[in-house]
């Protein structure tokens, strides 16, 4: 339970998480373990369980990027193929997958933890978690608005925490 936000702005990817924990008792914990990460040249926000994240963080390795290489195809044939290897060689349980927030050479990308479809939305954001409807909501209503692009991320993070018993600060905000 979760709202992780993703927007590009400038060809700078912006990446917002919440901290709440929750266990499969509804009971809550803010966790010190972050759901926001670098990894090389990735920054990588994640929905899904803690073992998911530790896998990602942890023990992924991220693939050699060469400039020669086409950004999609490299996210589609290797990083994706990656992470289903990591997590295939973990045993992680499908229960246990969430959505993946990838922000990589000024692109935002989403891949799904359960196929590992690569997504790209034309519109420039992307949210993940149960309450990705707010935030996206939010990022869609300050479109057009002089507003930073840190500032739409962390009011789509607070819209998402007013609106759904399962997000909470604090919020951890980076940009790549």
């Amino acid at each position: 339970m979760t709202c992780i936000v993703g927007l590009v702005e400038e060809n700078h990817v912006y990446i917002g998480a919440d901290s709440l924990g929750t266990d499969d008792y509804h009971r809550t914990h803010i966790s010190t373990f972050k759901k926001l990460f670098r990894k090389g040249d990735f920054l990588i926000g994640c929905s899904g369980s803690i073992r998911m994240i530790e896998l990602l963080q942890y023990v992924f390795v991220a693939p050699e990027f060469s400039e020669s290489d086409d950004v999609n195809s490299y996210m589609v044939s290797k990083v994706a193929e990656e992470i289903k290897s990591c997590f295939e060689k973990a045993a992680l349980k499908e229960d246990d997958r969430g959505g993946i927030l990838v922000g990589f050479k000024g692109r935002l990308f989403f891949i799904d933890g359960y196929n590992y479809q690569i997504e790209e939305d034309v519109c420039g954001y992307r949210a993940t978690g149960c309450a990705s409807d707010f935030a996206v909501g939010v990022l869609w209503a300050t479109r057009g608005l002089d507003m930073p692009a840190l500032s739409r991320v962390e009011f789509a993070l607070e819209a998402s925490a007013e609106h759904n018993a399962y997000v909470r600060r604090p919020f951890i905000i980076e940009s790549i």
